[in-house]
């Protein structure tokens, strides 16, 4: 069922909101966050299917689930692929928790970089864009909504057409990304550290540095860093690798906690 431009605008609000006073959200798409939607809906239709044919031939009745049982499958399905909510932001893509009961963004995953949208490691298989590094699955429609609502000088100009694969195509194993604590992107339009004028970094290698652990990696890895959980505050600036030292901002390059600046 397609959203309508009233839940659109109020899951955008309700970003903001979520965001923090004075950023301001440029469009809004949904997703999904997990393994492939048709395979995981494909693996409960045919454990449905073997529960009924098992309940015809030990009891002789076919058993079906009713509405309760509907409500547990749909239950089961947002547990495997979890229901996201993306929007633009200048500081990059903001993905967040969308409900299951209203579908409106609950709380911040994490913000990306711009250029996740440019990675040549986009997936077009069938009718979703898959975004592997990640485990985002969007609707061709959806993913578009992102192009038309991000900075143009930022990310459309250097679009990356998505590789078009099978449906059978392997998808990159791993862990699903949990969610990064938002204290740091709540927090940048209340706290702002003034940055080292001598020391201004542009990331224009594409390396960034784990908020929590301090391990550089690059931004187009083929497989996203694990080093325990996302709930615990961040200590290393994402854009730079100093030491936060308990700080929303870094005293270096004054970059937000968990977020990169481009």
């Amino acid at each position: 069922m397609a959203m309508t431009k009233r839940a659109r605008l109020k899951g955008r609000q309700r970003s903001e909101q979520l965001l923090g006073a004075g950023t301001e959200a440029h469009g809004y798409c949904t997703g999904l966050i997990g393994p492939d939607p048709r395979r995981t809906a494909a693996l409960i239709v045919m454990i449905l299917g073997v529960a009924i044919a098992l309940s015809f031939v030990v009891f002789g009745l076919i058993i079906y689930p009713g509405v309760l049982g509907v409500v547990l499958l749909v239950a089961i399905f947002g547990a495997i692929d979890r229901p996201a909510s993306v929007t633009m932001t200048n500081e990059g893509m903001a993905v967040l928790a969308r409900s299951e009961f209203n579908g409106r963004p609950r709380k911040i995953l994490t913000v990306l970089p711009h250029a996740v949208l440019a990675n040549s490691t986009i997936q077009r298989s069938g009718s979703y864009i898959h975004l592997p590094e990640f485990h985002l699955w969007f609707r061709n429609k959806e993913y578009d909504r992102l192009f038309v609502s991000a900075d143009s000088n930022s990310v459309t100009n250097s679009r990356a057409e998505p590789v078009t694969v099978g449906v059978a195509a392997t998808v990159p194993s791993g862990p699903i990304p949990e969610p990064a604590s938002n204290s740091g992107a709540a927090a940048m339009a209340h706290r702002n550290v003034a940055p080292d004028p001598a020391f201004q970094p542009k990331n224009e290698d594409g390396v960034i540095y784990c908020s929590w652990c301090g391990k550089e990696r690059a931004v187009n890895a083929q497989a996203i860093h694990h080093c325990g959980s996302r709930e615990r505050p961040a200590i290393f600036c994402m854009q730079c690798g100093t030491p936060l030292e308990g700080a929303n901002n870094c005293a270096r390059c004054g970059t937000p906690a968990t977020q990169v600046s481009r």
